[in-house]
């Protein structure tokens, strides 16, 4: 158990590497990068399994479904190594999304891959960005 990545672990890391981690009302660990918030989730009863999430909101003109969402979320998921994608929130202006790197780790591999679930969120966030252009472009063409 002494190699397991626990909450108090994480943010010691975090600190260490230079980051400002903290809690929030939940008691989740989260942590600024590049002025992107992320957050570490845990799971007391698998020692082993962390989340790092990533929320983003996407603006969007074009009026889209959850159907087209979900199909963006599915094709970001089919290209993407690792990332997990939730649609969160859908209006008329605005689509809320979780991106989630979800892995079975220990404290050696969360410290040698640490900077790849970010860059893996940041990615995915990119490649969602334009998987919904896309999507919102077909819907601009409809109405043309």
């Amino acid at each position: 158990m002494e190699n397991c990545i626990t909450k108090e672990w994480v943010m010691e890391f975090l600190a260490e590497e230079g980051f400002r981690p903290d809690l929030d009302e939940d008691e989740d660990v989260f942590f600024k990068f590049e002025r992107k918030t992320f957050w570490c989730f845990f799971d007391e009863n698998d020692p082993e399994y962390m989340s790092m999430s990533y929320f983003v909101g996407y603006e969007i003109p074009f009026s889209l479904t959850s159907d087209d969402i979900n199909s963006a979320l599915i094709e970001l998921m089919l290209t993407m190594k690792m990332t997990k994608a939730r649609l969160l929130e859908l209006d008329d202006e605005q689509v809320r999304i979780k991106l989630a790197v979800e892995v079975f780790t220990d404290r050696k591999h969360f410290e040698r891959y640490f900077e790849r679930f970010i860059s893996v969120l940041l990615h995915s966030s990119e490649k969602m960005a334009e998987l919904l252009e896309e999507k919102q472009e077909v819907e601009k063409d409809k109405c043309h």
